[in-house]
């Protein structure tokens, strides 16, 4: 019993540092794999994870202040963004997945259209501010800890949040995981 143990987690072992090496990122409920929330917020650890895709260091603005993000490319290709916590920012927070050439094991991708996303349930959604003004941001009680951004043309002014038959044609923009 205990080389039949032994031998599946080696061959997991091999498994995951398969996935790993041939530069796949794989987005699921449970988030993006190898990531959890004791990963480090340093491009080194990220660069270990993900060794065949690009890793830089880079900084952003919110509201005037600057703060820094790791991006995740292939090529010159942005795929994700990681973020710090707020609280520790020597461990990362959210993960915001820009591009939809990952693996992503969702029915959907960036790209989508809402109704594609929601299709028969009803998210909780509200306007983005600041640098996502415009934007509608949605949470989905079967998507824990997930929100998912989508962009599209509104008759609605001044942050409102646009009419359904509207809203069903927006497209997903952003999926950001907050790693918990």
């Amino acid at each position: 019993m205990r080389k039949i143990v032994s031998f599946l987690l080696i061959a997991g072992s091999i498994a995951w540092a398969g996935d790993m090496k041939s530069g796949s990122v794989i987005l699921s409920k449970d988030g993006i794999k190898g990531i959890d929330s004791y990963t480090r917020f340093k491009r080194l650890t990220i660069k270990r994870i993900f060794p065949k895709l690009r890793v830089k260091n880079g900084t952003k603005s919110r509201e005037g202040d600057s703060y820094k993000v790791i991006f995740v490319k292939r090529y010159n290709k942005t795929l994700f963004e990681i973020e710090a916590r707020k609280r520790d920012r020597l461990k990362i927070g959210d993960i915001t997945i820009v591009s939809g050439d990952i693996d992503n094991r969702f029915d959907f991708n960036i790209g989508d259209k809402y109704k594609k996303v929601f299709d028969g349930k009803e998210p909780k959604c509200v306007m983005g501010v600041e640098e996502m003004a415009e934007m509608v941001i949605c949470e989905e009680q079967s998507f824990e800890n997930f929100k998912f951004v989508f962009e599209g043309k509104s008759s609605k002014k001044n942050g409102k949040l646009p009419m359904k038959s509207e809203l069903r044609r927006f497209e997903l923009s952003k999926i950001i995981w907050s790693v918990k």
